[in-house]
């Protein structure tokens, strides 16, 4: 039998050599036989130390194992989560399909790291904003196969979380991944499309012109890429890989370079932005496809004389394989959908999924230049249309579902009884179509595509999207339990009337102030926290009345600011600012003070919000200044503000809370932090603090700058070395400096968190609460 321990270069028949396979993967190839592209291991171990040093990300960090593991990102992803100790979390195939249930899943399994085409994760975000779902365990986007483009939603998702990071991970088959780029923090600095970026670790790339020179910055020339991330070549294409993987006249003797066929060029930040192609190779939903494969298989198929391939995007964003044929059999008619429908079929039988184009177009002839040449630039759009003497819709259901066909696919007419994929849908076009459905009130799954297909066979299937989950009436009213942190603020004083949090927004010049009331009258009707209030006696509580009961008008303040600048207005700002606080009395009930400045008819204004902390935390602010803005809005047009419903109230979310609480797990939790807790904290000087004098008044900062390459350590070598978080990284750094300094075997330490830890209560949705949640 095998031995019991790891084997050796004496057990083998050759020692081992980075020089050796590590994988095979097949691409399209343009003859119709895929090429087989052989990985060494020493490249693959470059790509996964290059991958583990680069991002953060150790035991604890759960990836998703999301690609297929015919697609080449999927070695990425699976590997450098098993090296560097992550859990790799699988979902099932339906899952994969379904923007909807993947999204829905990502947020169950609290998975941070997702490895996935453009198109897919457009598709989870959309789906994600659309039922509410934020998402918040997912830290780390890595697309790969596709040009990056950076749409709303992942604008949106990444600005409203902390370290939400986008990674553009670029790099044909033949070579793995040659260069990334991580998009920064503030999304006003994005691009369009998000760059390829820089060179992984031990690769070199060339952008050349014809003659194999490097051109300047800023010009177009095609990708090249040398060093140690290549490909040993094509299995047994020796033709091929003498094509591709060309003598290099930049390094040594001996040395190659793989030429991508990608047009790409150095921008002003010295990153590589991806261009286009150089031959008629195309990536569908983030596959390499060669058109001449496609062409291959149907030019097999007895009905067909002449084939063409290739990608169309009509819609901004939506690129669709669709291929043309000149019939066997010239007396066929030109648009014969049984001719169709029988070629996708028959490509479906020799090859995968996403190389099935979504519409076939049958032509007398295919369009040639002056020169023979097949005119690509002739051949018409597939404007397919549903069988006009098919049954139109019969119900609302069907007219909204036809719409909705038709609007995905791009066609101008759909009966109940044409077939989604019929009409040229595919896999992406259905997630497509239930993102959409879901928008337009009707729920549904890919799977239910998939099974019914047609109009008429889904309309008995879908149902009423149910949007927010409404609670009884009256269960956002009357006395609301402590939550912990109110415990906290409660047990430290009694003086809590001037404890705030505040926000300056620009209003709008000449700002009508009966707009202005009729908004923040919706803003506090609406948000059940901001009319709390804190019974007085030693026995506080939180209590929360009907809507209606705080009056708008007397929580607003209009100050004439006319002609005032500099520091002028910022000394007005800050009395005004006092006096607002001042106001705050939370056994009234008035938790909420507004101050309009105006500063003339032709001048924007400044309004100053002044919120009790009790009742508003960061996150809180992200909801109340978008819902002010748009009940404003609604106000000057004259119509009622409606705003979008809150899913969890403050008060359903404390009494559950209280009652997980109370759960025996978390009683046998308690005794344990309660030793912690009273371990006496370490002195911090020579005396012990001063509550009269150790204020926050009087404290200072001292603030050091770290060279580039420490800070560079931290953020990247370090954490990777041990498998853990840059927070981590900086928490222990931290830790040991107090030690040396004060001595001592530890230090407790406070740190805030946002609080809306959702996954304590089962069904609890805080993404629309107002509250102070920390």
């Amino acid at each position: 039998g095998a031995p019991e321990t790891d084997l050796t270069d004496a057990d083998r028949i050759r020692p081992l050599d980075p020089r050796h396979p590590a994988y095979v993967v097949y691409t399209s190839g343009s003859t119709g036989t895929p090429k087989g592209v052989v990985m060494p291991m020493g490249s693959l171990t470059n790509l996964l130390a290059w991958h583990t040093g680069t991002y953060c990300g150790g035991i604890g960090t759960r990836t998703a194992q999301f690609c297929a593991v015919s697609f080449d990102f999927a070695v990425q992803e699976i590997l450098q989560a098993l090296v560097a100790g992550k859990t790799l979390v699988l979902p099932e195939e339906r899952t994969r399909l379904d923007a909807y249930e993947l999204a829905a899943w990502i947020a169950r399994y609290g998975i941070n790291e997702l490895f996935a085409p453009a198109l897919v994760i457009d598709a989870v975000l959309a789906a994600a904003a659309d039922t509410g779902e934020r998402l918040d365990s997912l830290t780390d986007l890595f697309q790969g196969g596709e040009q990056f483009r950076l749409g709303d939603d992942l604008r949106a998702f990444c600005s409203t979380g902390w370290r939400r990071m986008a990674h553009n991970v670029y790099g044909p088959a033949e070579v793995a991944a040659i260069t990334s780029s991580t998009l920064p923090e503030d999304i006003d600095e994005w691009p369009g499309s998000a760059p390829i970026g820089e060179p992984v670790w031990n690769a070199t790339v060339h952008v050349l012109d014809e003659r194999l020179r490097p051109v300047a910055p800023g010009v177009r020339g095609e990708l090249y890429i040398g060093g140690g991330q290549m490909a040993r070549g094509y299995q047994g294409r020796p033709d091929r890989t003498a094509e591709r993987f060309v003598a290099s006249p930049f390094g040594p003797p001996g040395s190659r370079m793989y030429r991508t066929g990608d047009i790409v060029r150095w921008n002003g930040t010295e990153k590589l932005e991806f261009l286009g192609r150089s031959d008629h190779q195309i990536k569908i939903g983030g596959f390499r496809v060669e058109p001449g494969e496609v062409e291959a298989v149907l030019s097999e198929h007895p009905a067909v004389g002449t084939a063409a391939v290739l990608a169309r995007e009509d819609a901004p964003g939506t690129v669709r394989l669709v291929a043309y044929v000149v019939p066997e059999d010239p007396r066929r008619p030109p648009a014969d959908a049984d001719l169709g429908r029988a070629l996708r079929g028959h490509i479906a039988e020799h090859l995968p999924p996403y190389m099935v184009p979504s519409a076939v177009v049958v032509l007398p002839e295919l369009p040639l230049t002056a020169n023979g040449k097949l005119d690509r630039a002739a051949l018409p759009s597939p404007a397919v249309t549903g069988d006009t003497a098919g049954e139109g819709p019969r119900t609302d259901r069907e007219k909204t579902l036809c719409a909705l066909f038709a609007d995905v696919l791009g066609v101008a007419d759909v009966g109940i009884d044409d077939g989604f994929f019929d009409l040229g849908g595919d896999s992406i076009m259905s997630i497509q179509l239930v993102a959409r459905a879901r928008r337009a009130g009707l729920a549904l799954t890919v799977r239910d595509v998939f099974e019914h297909r047609t109009v008429a066979a889904l309309a008995p299937v879908v149902t009423e999207s149910a949007g927010v989950a409404a609670e009884e009436p009256g269960a956002a009213l009357g006395e609301v339990p402590h939550t912990p942190i109110n415990h906290w603020l409660l047990a430290r004083t009694d003086d809590l009337d001037a404890f705030h949090m505040s926000a300056v927004l620009q209003a709008p010049a000449g700002l009508d102030p009966d707009h202005l009331n009729r908004a923040l009258q919706a803003l506090l009707d609406h948000h059940d926290a901001l009319r709390a209030r804190l019974t007085p006696g030693p026995d506080r509580r939180m209590e929360i009345p009907e809507p209606g009961t705080v009056d708008a008008a007397g929580a607003v303040r209009h100050v004439d600011a006319t002609g005032l600048t500099g520091d002028a207005l910022t000394a007005l700002l800050r009395t005004e600012g006092e006096a607002a606080r001042d106001r705050l009395d939370l056994a009234a009930g008035r938790v909420v003070q507004a101050v309009r400045f105006d500063r003339g008819p032709d001048t924007p204004g400044l309004l100053l919000l002044v919120v009790h902390h009790l009742v508003v935390d960061g996150v809180s602010w992200r909801i109340l200044v978008p819902d002010l803005a748009e009940a404003h809005e609604a106000a000057a047009a004259g119509r009622t503000p409606e705003l979008q419903a809150v899913g969890t109230s403050l008060r359903r979310w404390a009494q559950r809370l209280t009652e997980e609480a109370a759960k025996p797990a978390w009683i046998a939790d308690a005794a344990w932090w309660q030793t912690v807790l009273r371990t006496p904290d370490p002195r911090v000087g020579r005396r012990a603090l001063d509550p009269a004098r150790d204020t926050h008044a009087t404290s200072g900062r001292v603030e050091t700058a770290l060279p580039a390459d420490l800070t560079e350590a931290v953020l990247t070598r370090v954490p990777a070395a041990f498998h853990a978080e840059v927070n981590d990284v900086l928490l222990t750094a931290f830790t040991l400096a107090w030690t040396r300094w004060r001595g001592g075997g530890g230090l407790l330490l406070d740190l805030e968190g946002h609080g809306r830890e959702e996954h304590l209560v089962d069904g609890a949705d805080l993404s629309r609460t107002v509250g102070w949640f920390t």
